[in-house]
């Protein structure tokens, strides 16, 4: 009876044992049965003799990957929710729209980027020198694309 390894990299399992056939060889001559023979051998097995590496499906592969996402895009959505109520609870209070209140947190700064570009100085008060400047040229091209200012 082989060990059974998980081998980095290769996607599969790889059993260490007795070589194939019962022929001689040393103890880390590795024999694994492929799962999926319509795909053959992948390249650790044909620079390996006797290294042959089993894949899981392709759908259990998607469906592993899809159970590890889970908890990340939960904590996302939470956090969108909670902030979505949060610009609703305070646009309530102060008698405001929902678009008015999201553009509270950062669409004033990029506004202001777009139609008035960043500060030719160093200033120790808020400027815009923090945003990213990608957003406000595409709000540029297309206001005056669109004519809009």
């Amino acid at each position: 009876m082989g060990l059974v390894r998980d081998v980095a990299g290769a996607g599969g399992r790889l059993e260490l044992g007795a070589a194939p056939d019962g022929a001689a060889g040393d103890s880390a001559t590795a024999s694994v049965a492929e799962a999926t023979p319509r795909r053959g051998r992948d390249a650790a097995s044909r620079l390996t003799p006797g290294v042959h590496v089993r894949r899981a499906p392709d759908r259990a592969r998607a469906v592993a990957a899809l159970r590890s996402l889970r908890f990340p895009v939960l904590v996302y959505t939470v956090s969108r929710a909670v902030l979505l109520l949060d610009a609703l609870v305070d646009g309530a209070l102060r008698h405001h729209s929902l678009l008015n209140e999201l553009g509270n947190w950062d669409g004033y700064w990029y506004l202001s980027i777009a139609w008035h570009g960043y500060p030719h100085h160093v200033s120790t008060h808020q400027t815009t020198l923090g945003f990213f400047p990608l957003y406000p040229m595409v709000m540029w091209l297309v206001a005056h694309v669109l004519s809009l200012r």
